[in-house]
């Protein structure tokens, strides 16, 4: 069956509709009525209920309204949605694999109960490894690797530490020296003590590593439902698109469509359009600004001859136009947007 979403506020500003269709998979059919020049709303209709249609809007303080169109029968199949002509899923496979496989890529944290600065070096077969930086005494650090890679750590010539790269273990910890009893008995060492212990029964107890912080937390983000392929959200923001010639006027319909879920693979949505052509070109001519040789390594980093790259990042802050694309993503995640800051819960958003 299908519902539509109630607004979270009764004084929503009235608007009056104009056309706008999105097709679903299977039985259902959801047309949106997005806004034209006039401050329009947008009109969910359902066309198991007679072609009936309620009102959708974003009220006055800017939060989104919030449509889940239901079950569609779970019978919807990554090739039904191919057949639909949604390119963006040709490299996507329809078959399953193992959570775990030989060479995995995988996190890993390090944690240097030492109190001197170490250095790091990946294993590559020869005698001095490959330097990947500084690790500061009573330090940490991590980096992205693969399941039977090894790093090693050095002090004055002198290996102190080795690790082999388990996917089933994020958590590597430097112990202190036998003596330094100060560092043994502190709150720091035993709180990585204790991650690491949970870390281990958690990937033992569910089959997959915990990829969370520790302690984490009890989650406050919305997190959209994936219970089959082909299961569409759909969102009414107040940010419409920026186009050279301003601001559109109206709410903007956004559709979240599940191209892969649990167990079968990550929860993964397909969000259509969620830029407008003007806002694109803007990210570029602003990442063209910012854009520097990526660094690699920890400790500051260093630059690679083999792993090469360049990079920026573009505060939401920067522009209205990004100020603007933030509280539009804010809207899909279905969360504050004021969550969407390098001090809160986001990145800012890089450019390559």
């Amino acid at each position: 069956h299908s519902t539509a979403a109630q607004p979270h506020s009764s004084n929503a500003a009235q608007r009056r509709p104009a056309s706008f269709q999105i097709e679903t998979m299977a039985r259902l059919l959801v047309l949106l009525t997005a806004a034209t020049r006039a401050a329009h709303a947008l009109e969910y209709c359902s066309a198991l209920n007679d072609g009936q249609c309620e009102t959708l809007r974003a009220h006055d303080t800017g939060a989104p309204v919030f449509l889940d169109t239901g079950s569609l029968g779970g019978e919807t199949t990554l090739d039904d949605l191919l057949d639909t002509g949604i390119k963006e899923l040709k490299y996507m496979k329809a078959h399953t694999s193992p959570r775990k496989a030989r060479g995995a890529s995988m996190g890993a944290k390090f944690r240097n109960f030492r109190r001197e600065t170490l250095d790091m070096r990946w294993d590559d077969g020869s005698k001095e490894g490959v330097y990947s930086g500084d690790l500061a005494g009573l330090g940490r650090t991590s980096t992205l690797s693969y399941d039977g890679h090894t790093f090693f750590f050095m002090l004055h010539g002198e290996e102190v530490a080795r690790f082999r790269m388990n996917s089933d273990e994020n958590v590597y910890i430097i112990e202190p020296l036998p003596d330094d009893h100060e560092v043994r008995n502190s709150d720091q060492y035993k709180a990585a003590l204790e991650e690491r212990t949970f870390m281990r029964d958690y990937a033992k107890r569910t089959g997959v590593p915990w990829l969370a912080f520790y302690p984490r937390p009890k989650p406050i983000l919305n997190m959209w439902p994936a219970e089959f392929l082909g299961q569409t959200h759909v969102v009414a923001s107040p940010h419409a698109y920026t186009h050279e010639e301003g601001i559109a006027e109206g709410d903007l319909a956004l559709s979240l469509q599940v191209v892969s879920h649990a167990p079968q693979g990550p929860r993964v949505f397909l969000v259509r359009e969620m830029l407008s052509q003007f806002e694109c070109d803007h990210i570029i001519e602003m990442g063209t600004k910012v854009i520097r040789e990526s660094m690699v390594g920890q400790g500051g980093g260093f630059k690679s001859k083999t792993r090469t790259s360049r990079n920026g990042w573009l505060r939401r802050s920067a522009s209205p136009t990004l100020e603007r694309i933030y509280k539009r993503f804010g809207d899909v995640l279905g969360i504050d947007h004021e969550l969407l800051s390098s001090n809160r819960n986001a990145e800012e958003l890089q450019v390559v």
